[in-house]
């Protein structure tokens, strides 16, 4: 964690989950050099349902439709997320999982964050993972599209590329992709 901060803070970039609109915030002022995706929610307009969510998310509609929070069950952990950790990672990974917004979870599933892509003004990079359930590596290249951003893919990794085994290899790419970037500014 903050080894992340540090390269953000030097770079002046931004390593992000699903915060989409903070790039577009950042961006229109000049405050951000780079934006980087990882495993992201798509935007408004990108809709994210796949069938492995589809058929483990009956459990939660309730939730999810009302908008409370919910907690997802191990199985559905491990399935979704955490497919890509050894059963160790998993069960260190697991209790750390807090309930999930029944609200947000809505949203990001029907693509129901706003994004003006024309507002995001800096270089933009995609990382997808090949074995992500929750946001497939073709949902990537989509959103890859829709901000006209270079696109890496996280050969044998799953959504929770961060704590699998291997995970300085896409960082390494990423990385690299930050120095070229802003090197060419």
């Amino acid at each position: 964690m903050e080894e992340n901060r540090a390269v953000q803070a030097s770079t002046k970039t931004t390593v992000s989950d699903e915060l989409h609109f903070d790039v577009e915030e950042g961006s229109r002022g000049g405050g951000v050099s780079a934006a980087v995706f990882m495993t992201s929610a798509p935007p408004r307009g990108i809709v994210t349902l796949e069938w492995p969510v589809l058929v483990r998310a009956t459990r939660y509609l309730p939730a999810v439709l009302t908008g409370r929070a919910f907690t997802m069950t191990r199985a559905h952990a491990d399935f979704l997320c955490l497919n890509q950790l050894s059963p160790e990672q998993r069960e260190w990974a697991f209790p750390r999982f807090g309930p999930e917004s029944g609200r947000a979870t809505r949203e990001l599933a029907l693509g129901g964050i706003a994004v003006d892509a024309a507002a995001v003004r800096c270089p933009t990079l995609v990382v997808g993972a090949e074995h992500d359930r929750i946001t497939p590596a073709a949902l990537q290249r989509r959103i890859a599209r829709r901000y006209g951003s270079e696109y890496q893919e996280a050969v044998g990794h799953g959504h929770m590329l961060m704590l699998e085994d291997g995970w300085e290899r896409p960082f390494k790419d990423v990385l690299a992709w930050m120095e070229r970037v802003i090197g060419e500014r």
